[in-house]
């Protein structure tokens, strides 16, 4: 029996249960549901015991160099700026390529967050595009800077566009449309600077994603990309809200320690290289009890206060006092991974211990609802408290699989199929 349903991000599903073309009545029916591609985390939890409320430790600033690197995936995507129409018509370009269609686009990317940056565009729709890599206004001295529309029907963009901005480098595909008398846009962006350093005697990555349409530094939001060197290969997404990264415009309490970002400095002449500087700073500490199994990050944000990371931690573990109201976290168990984004609010004292139901082990949960002729199920994967997680990667792998059972006997069974 094969059935059609549609998953949506919460593996809701419909399922019409009919048969030649004939409604059955499926009161009185015992729905067996078997989710095979999901694992139930069940790890032991480690108990430590509590230390008692202290200061975290303070050491020499830090400096790690970062060096460009591009991505065979999407680090994010954002919306491509491009200068106001008023000074886009206001600006001559000063040569152009020869034999252009009619329907020739001509506008400025507006790079680095403001006008004193801009970039020439020309585009001959559908197919071409010639950027001024030089900013000379001559479109017909960049080798480098003509594109040819690629990708998917429906989805193409001119790849492998670099720009230099601000003495840094980036690497992005741009997608453009037409708006009339303008252009508009976006840009999925395929670098960021990466590098390595060393934090309580174990190899981290360390990264820092920027748009080139950013504002200048120090005034606009960054990313902040850390986790384990050995995990360094495998793909992230700023769009898909994983705890692998955040916003590094305020400091940040990293396993045992407080460190804030105090620049990100390009090298002169050497657009592949930025250096990170960190300083650690001392703060009261209380203590936080970690209920769950299988944290592989938690991050908690508190307003004016630093953002807590926190990767494979203990039972026990001690963060900055302060009202946490916002969380992120990763449970992992071999290759399975399941995120959640919350928001509970979590006060950690100086004076008490505060408990904190986050981790593992997750149930799998299915509400069915009858609507006509259809059942629907609404699944979520929760923790003890409530927390509604979902799992990383490719789940459409393992389709999930059904059997219908009415008074003891089996009527059906089959797959659904993702649509």
């Amino acid at each position: 029996m094969k059935q059609k349903c549609s998953l949506k991000r919460q593996a809701e599903c419909g399922l019409l249960a009919q048969r030649a073309g004939r409604s059955r009545d499926v009161s009185g029916c015992v729905l067996a549901i078997s989710l095979l591609f999901l694992g139930a985390f069940s790890l032991d939890l480690t108990t430590l015991s509590a230390s008692e409320p202290g200061v975290s430790p303070v050491d020499q600033s830090l400096s790690v160099d970062l060096y460009y690197q591009e991505a065979a995936f999407e680090v994010s995507n954002a919306k491509a700026t491009f200068a106001p129409q008023a000074i886009a018509e206001a600006i001559s370009f000063k040569k152009e390529p020869p034999a252009l269609g009619g329907q020739a686009r001509r506008q400025f990317l507006q790079l680095g967050g403001n006008t004193n940056d801009l970039m020439a565009l020309l585009w001959d729709p559908p197919s071409t595009l010639y950027l001024d890599l030089n900013r000379n206004l001559d479109l017909t001295d960049d080798a480098a800077g003509v594109f040819k529309l690629k990708g998917v029907q429906g989805n193409p963009a001119f790849p492998h566009v670099q720009v230099e901005v601000g003495g840094a480098r980036y690497c992005f595909d741009l997608k453009l449309f037409d708006r009339g008398r303008g252009v508009g846009g976006t840009a999925s962006l395929r670098s960021f600077y990466q590098g390595r350093v060393e934090l309580g005697g174990k190899p981290w990555q360390v990264g820092v994603i920027r748009s080139p349409f950013d504002a200048p530094e120090g005034t606009g939001p960054r990313d902040l990309l850390v986790r384990p060197w050995e995990e360094r290969a495998q793909p992230f997404n700023l769009s898909k809200r994983l705890p692998e990264y955040w916003k590094f415009d305020r400091d940040t309490f990293f396993q045992d320690g407080s460190y804030q970002v105090t620049g990100v400095v390009a090298s002169p002449g050497s657009p592949d290289k930025l250096r990170l500087a960190l300083t650690r700073r001392a703060l009261a500490l209380g203590r936080l009890r970690l209920e769950g199994a299988n944290i592989h990050r938690l991050v908690m944000e508190a307003p004016g206060k630093p953002t807590v990371v926190l990767d494979d931690p203990p039972a026990m573990v001690q963060v900055p006092i302060a009202n946490y109201i916002h969380q992120k976290v990763s449970l992992k168990r071999g290759v399975t991974e399941a995120t959640a984004d919350f928001a509970r609010p979590v006060e950690v004292k100086g004076n008490s211990e505060v408990v904190f139901r986050v981790g593992g082990p997750l149930t799998n949960s299915v509400s069915v609802e009858r609507r006509g002729n259809f059942l629907v199920l609404n699944y979520k994967l929760l923790v003890v408290g409530g927390i509604p997680y979902q799992l990383s990667g490719d789940t459409r792998s393992v389709a999930p699989q059904f059997a219908i059972h009415q008074n003891g006997r089996r009527l059906a069974t089959g797959k659904f199929e993702f649509g």
